[in-house]
C-alpha cells in the first residue's frame, strides 16, 4: 500500500510517466489535497491499482472521511459528530479528543451529506460533495459565486496546463 499527499503522489506519478516507470501496488491512499479526476487516473495508471481518497484536517488530527470501494466518502461517524450549516459549510465536533476539544468547530470547508446509504453496507454517513474551503470562492462583478472547483473542471482537460492560480483583486461587485 502505498500512503501520502495527494500533491506528492501526483508529482512522483508524473515522474513515473516521464520515465515510463510503472509499480503494481495493492492501493494508493491519498489525503491532504483535493483529488481530481485526472490526477486520480494518472497515479492509478503508474502504480496499477485503485485509488481511495480520505478527507481530513490535518492540522487539527482529525480523519473526517474515507473513500470505499464504491467511491462514496464515509464519516467515521464513531470519531465524528459532522454537520453542514445552511451554508453547506462543516461543522465537526470530536468524540476522543480528550486534550482539546473540538465542539462544533469550522474549518471552512464546503460540503454535502447524503441520506442515502452505500451498497458497500458500512453503514457510515457518507459526504456527497466536497467543495473545498467556503473561502475558496471568487465573486464576479454581478454577485455570481463561482466555487474554486469551477476554475478546475475548465483547465481539468486542458493539455499543457499542469498548474492554475485565480487571483481575484476586487471581491466586491461592480
Amino acid at each position: 500500500f502505498i500512503y501520502g499527499y495527494s500533491s506528492a503522489l501526483i508529482l512522483f506519478a508524473q515522474y513515473m510517466k516521464e520515465n515510463n516507470i510503472s509499480y503494481n501496488a495493492k492501493a494508493v491512499i491519498t489525503t491532504g489535497d483535493n483529488l481530481q479526476k485526472k490526477e486520480r487516473k494518472l497515479i492509478e495508471s503508474r502504480f496499477g491499482c485503485k485509488v481511495f481518497d480520505g478527507y481530513g484536517c490535518g492540522g487539527e488530527g482529525l480523519n473526517i472521511a474515507a473513500q470505499c470501494e464504491k467511491g462514496n466518502y464515509h464519516i467515521n461517524d464513531e470519531l465524528l459528530i459532522v454537520e453542514g450549516d445552511k451554508n453547506n459549510e462543516i461543522i465537526i465536533t470530536s468524540l476522543n479528543n480528550y486534550e482539546m476539544p473540538l465542539i462544533r468547530y469550522k474549518p471552512s470547508d464546503l460540503i454535502s451529506i447524503s441520506k442515502n446509504n452505500c451498497s458497500c453496507k458500512r453503514n457510515l454517513s457518507i459526504i456527497d460533495s466536497l467543495n473545498g474551503r467556503a473561502d475558496d470562492v471568487i465573486k464576479t462583478r454581478n454577485g455570481s459565486k463561482l466555487i474554486l472547483h469551477f476554475f478546475t473542471a475548465l483547465f481539468e482537460y486542458l493539455e499543457g496546463v499542469d498548474q492554475f492560480q485565480v487571483i481575484q483583486k476586487n471581491s466586491s461587485p461592480a
